[in-house]
C-alpha cells in the first residue's frame, strides 16, 4: 500500500470515527478489585470470578471528554478501577463496526474477527499471554474481538481527534512501535531530586501529595496510592512492535481435555535501554554501589497516553511485594551512583560461583528484618566464599582474615585493621551459629565486615579473575 492508499485509508477511518462519535454513547463502570481470583474461560484465557460493577453510568462523547478533563473518573479507593466501553446499540453502529473490520482484514491483522495487541490491560481481551520478567521488558499480548479494539479507538478519538486516532492506527499497522514505561519502585533508596540519563532512564522523586502523582500506579493487594508518596521511582522507556498482529487459533490440551486457544506471533519484540539481566541485575549493582540491599517491591508497565482512563483491572505488576518503611537512613541515589551501577551491571553476568555466593549472602546480611545473629552468619558465608579455597578447611579464621586483609588493604596499617576486623567477624559469627547469641558490639562489627566484603566483591567483578592467595600474600 503506497502513500496515496494510506491517505485514503486514514480518511475513511476518520469518517467512520466521526460518524460514530456524533451519536455515540459510552458506558463507564466502576469495578470492585478486592480479593480477585482468576479462572480459565472458554477462550483459553482467564477471567475474574468475582469482579462486579459497583456503579455504572452512560455518557455521550461530550460528557466523556468533560469527565476526563476534570479527572472525575479517578477513584480515591485502591479497591476500584474504571472501565469505559463504547455502546453499539443500533444498525448504523453495527455497519460502521463491520466496515472497520474490513479495514483490519485488508491490513492482514485479523483472524476470525480477532486481533492481537500489547494493550491487554486497556482493551478488553478474550485471551492474554504474558512473556517476560524483571530481567526483560514484559510482552503482555492480548487477543481481542474487533468490537473491543473499535471501542478503544472511539475513546481515543473522543479525547483527542478522529484524525489523530486514524493516523495512530495507520502508523501501528505500518510498523511503528508502541512506547510505554516500565516503572520500578526503588525500596531503601532515596533520590534528593529527580534526574534523567542520556539513555532515557529517569529517576523520579515522587511527590508528597497523591493528587500530584503523574501516570498510573499499580494498586490493590493492600497497596494504595498513598504508599507511593515521597518515594523514589525508576522509569525505563520501552518499545514493543508490531503493535497489531494476526493471532492463530490452536487446540491445546488442558488436563487431557482439548480446548481452543490463540497462538501469538513470535516476531513481537520488546526493547529497553538496560543491559541483559534487566531490573534484577541493576538492583544488585545499585546495592553494591549504594551499600544497601536495594529492593524492588513494585515493577509495572505504564502505557501513558494510550491508557486514557488508567489500566483496567490490571495486576500487571511484580516484584518483592513488601514495601519498606520510609526512613531517614535510606541510602542516597545520585546521578553518579546510577551511572556507576549501569556500568557495573554487565559485570554481574557469568560471574564465578564464589562471587555469586558472596554477593547473594552479602545481600542477605544487609536485608531488613533479619536478626543480628543471622546477618552475621550470612556475612561469614559471604566472606568464606571470597577468601577461602574450596579445598583445605584448616585454620579457617587465620586464612580468611589474612587473605581478606591482603586482598582489600592498601597499606600495612589498613591490612592490619582489616585482618583484626575479619577475625573478630568470623569469631562472632561462629558464636552466633553455636549459641544464637551475639555481643552488643556486634552491630558495628557487622557493618565493618560488610564494607570489606562489598569492596572485595567489587574488586573481583572489576578484575574478572579469581585470586591466587599465595601470590597476593607473598608476592610473585
Amino acid at each position: 500500500m503506497n502513500s496515496v492508499d494510506d491517505k485514503k485509508v486514514a480518511t475513511a477511518l476518520t469518517k467512520l470515527l466521526r460518524a460514530e462519535l456524533r451519536h455515540g454513547r459510552f458506558s463507564l463502570a466502576n469495578l470492585a478489585l478486592a480479593d480477585t481470583r482468576f479462572v480459565p474461560n472458554e477462550h483459553g484465557g482467564v477471567t475474574s470470578s468475582n469482579i462486579e460493577e459497583t456503579s455504572k453510568e452512560e455518557l455521550d462523547a461530550r460528557g466523556l471528554k468533560t469527565l476526563h478533563q476534570r479527572g472525575d473518573w479517578r477513584q480515591d479507593s485502591s479497591r476500584y478501577d474504571v472501565r469505559v466501553r463504547a455502546v453499539f446499540s443500533n444498525s448504523e453502529s453495527a455497519a460502521r463496526l463491520e466496515e472497520f473490520e474490513r479495514l483490519l482484514n485488508d491490513f492482514g491483522v485479523l483472524s476470525e474477527g480477532c486481533i492481537a495487541h500489547p494493550l491487554g490491560s486497556i482493551i478488553s481481551t478474550c485471551h492474554n499471554s504474558t512473556v517476560g520478567s524483571a530481567d526483560f521488558p514484559v510482552k503482555s499480548i492480548g487477543v481481542s474481538a474487533t468490537a473491543g479494539v473499535w471501542s478503544y479507538l472511539l475513546v481515543d478519538a473522543c479525547l483527542t481527534t478522529p484524525r489523530r486516532t486514524a493516523n495512530k492506527l495507520l502508523r501501528w499497522v505500518r510498523g511503528a512501535p508502541l512506547t510505554f514505561e516500565t516503572r520500578v519502585l526503588l525500596g531503601r533508596l532515596n533520590a534528593a531530586s529527580s534526574f534523567a540519563l542520556a539513555n532515557g532512564l529517569a529517576v523520579v522523586r515522587l511527590p508528597r501529595r497523591k493528587d500530584s502523582l503523574e501516570g498510573w500506579f499499580a494498586t490493590g493487594s493492600g497497596v494504595a496510592l498513598t504508599d507511593y508518596l515521597d518515594r523514589t521511582m525508576l522509569c525505563i522507556p520501552c518499545r514493543i512492535s508490531p503493535v497489531l498482529s494476526k493471532p492463530t487459533r490452536v487446540t491445546q490440551l488442558r488436563d487431557g481435555t482439548p480446548g481452543e486457544s490463540w497462538d501469538i506471533s513470535d516476531d513481537i519484540e520488546a526493547t529497553w535501554p538496560l543491559p541483559l539481566g534487566g531490573v534484577h541485575q541493576l538492583a544488585r549493582a545499585l546495592s553494591l554501589v549504594c551499600d544497601v540491599e536495594v529492593e524492588t517491591p513494585r515493577i509495572w508497565p505504564d502505557y501513558g497516553v494510550h491508557a486514557h482512563f488508567g489500566q483496567q483491572l490490571s495486576r500487571a505488576w511484580y516484584g518483592s511485594g513488601d514495601l519498606p518503611n520510609r526512613t531517614v537512613t535510606e541510602s542516597p541515589l545520585t546521578v553518579d551512583r546510577m551511572k556507576e551501577a549501569i556500568r557495573l551491571q554487565p559485570k554481574l553476568r557469568n560471574i564465578s560461583d564464589s562471587v555469586e555466593t558472596a554477593l547473594r549472602y552479602w545481600l542477605k546480611s544487609k536485608s531488613r528484618g533479619s536478626e543480628l545473629a543471622d546477618r552475621l552468619v550470612f556475612l561469614r558465608t559471604a566472606l568464606e566464599a571470597l577468601f577461602l579455597d574450596s579445598g583445605s578447611r584448616a585454620e579457617l579464621t587465620f586464612r580468611l582474615s589474612t587473605n581478606g586483609a591482603w586482598y582489600t588493604g592498601r597499606n600495612p596499617a589498613e591490612r592490619r585493621q582489616r585482618y583484626n576486623t575479619l577475625k573478630d567477624v568470623y569469631s562472632a559469627a561462629s558464636g552466633a551459629v553455636h549459641s544464637g547469641r551475639v555481643k552488643s558490639t556486634a552491630e558495628r562489627l557487622l557493618t565493618d565486615g560488610q564494607e570489606i566484603c562489598r569492596l572485595a566483591i567489587l574488586k573481583r567483578l572489576r578484575s574478572r579473575q579469581d585470586p591466587v592467595w599465595e601470590d597476593i600474600v607473598f608476592g610473585r
